[in-house]
């Protein structure tokens, strides 16, 4: 199973977590009752899986399928 889900359990932990999260969002329709309100927990669910990324990969560690190539010098 670790070919198929890449990354750290607390990363798809966290992913469930949103999608419930958002789902209740939907639920009580914010998306057309409160707006603001919905964007601001749709902005902070992504600031929040960026974040949880962000501070338990290390540095060197595999998060992608592929690897990304290091930028070309534009010289």
């Amino acid at each position: 199973m670790g070919r198929i889900f890449l990354g750290k359990p607390s990363h798809w932990i966290g992913l469930l977590v949103v999608l419930g999260l958002l789902a209740a969002t939907g639920s009580a329709r914010l998306q057309v009752t409160a707006f603001n309100l919905h964007t601001a927990v749709l902005a902070a669910c992504a600031a929040a899986l960026v974040g949880l990324v962000v501070l338990t990969v290390r540095r060197g560690e595999r998060v992608t399928r592929d690897p990304i190539p290091e930028p070309r010098d534009p010289g």
